[in-house]
């Protein structure tokens, strides 16, 4: 078993950041992984706040898939009415994924917006996503922590 100093230790090697002269990996505009040698400059800081900053090729990839799925689960939602959110009358949808029952899930809100969430105004909102993406790569969108 881990110490809690090690645990930290390996976090702070895994999230933070490399030290000057070290690479990191990052998700272009493109949406290619590249590579770019730790530096400190203005770039290498950006990188690091918006959290496309990452200390291993995989972990890039991850973000890379996970960014992948977002945009294809926001062109889905764009198909339908805009969500309103200056009526409660308007029922207004994300997906979650739900731990107990290992199953992707929507939530209804009329008021509440859930950071980062992506809302749709479509009860089907989940049959497509499941049918156009698949199940594991919503899963994959939904469990990925930014």
């Amino acid at each position: 078993m881990k110490t809690i100093k090690e645990e930290l230790s390996e976090a702070k090697a895994t999230y933070g950041r490399v030290k000057a002269g070290g690479y990191y990996w990052f998700v272009n505009n493109l949406g290619d992984i590249r590579y770019s040698i730790e530096q400190y400059t203005t770039k290498d800081d950006f990188s690091y706040s918006q959290g496309n900053y990452f200390c291993s090729v995989e972990q890039a990839k991850q973000y890379q898939r996970y960014i992948t799925i977002r945009g294809k689960v926001r062109e889905i939602a764009n198909r339908f009415e805009k969500c309103d959110w200056s009526t409660t009358k308007q029922e207004k949808r994300h997906l979650f994924y739900n731990i107990i029952s290992n199953r992707i899930e929507t939530n209804m809100h009329y008021t509440i917006k859930v950071a980062g969430a992506i809302y749709c105004s479509s009860p089907n909102l989940l049959t497509i996503c499941l049918k156009e993406i698949g199940e594991d790569d919503l899963k994959f969108y939904c469990k990925y922590e930014v």
